[in-house]
């Protein structure tokens, strides 16, 4: 399993979900919104291709990226119980409403 690294939490923020394909990343609010681009781009893609774009411009994992939104106090609703702590889901950023 990869080591995450430790988040620069005076210079990096989570900004909007993302799922990336090879090099290629599609951003959006919500993780559906980014499928939905991909869908109009007649591709596919694998659900562990999902996580989220920071202000540096950097595709983090959604491990890293609870790391990131809790060092910089983003998570606003949690989604996560005592089994999916420590994974970042776009309602815990923006909420349950649209």
């Amino acid at each position: 399993m990869r080591e995450v690294r430790k988040p620069n939490i005076k210079n990096e923020w989570v900004i909007c979900s993302a799922i990336k394909l090879g090099e290629k990343v599609f951003p959006g609010r919500r993780h559906a919104d980014c499928a939905e681009l991909i869908k109009d781009a007649g591709l596919d893609f694998e659900r562990n291709d999902t996580g989220f774009i920071t202000s540096t411009g950097r595709f983090v994992n959604r491990a890293e990226a609870f790391l990131i939104a809790k060092a910089n106090n983003q998570i606003v609703h949690t989604m996560f119980d005592e089994d999916k702590e420590g994974v970042l889901t776009s309602e815990d950023l923006f909420g349950m409403e649209d």
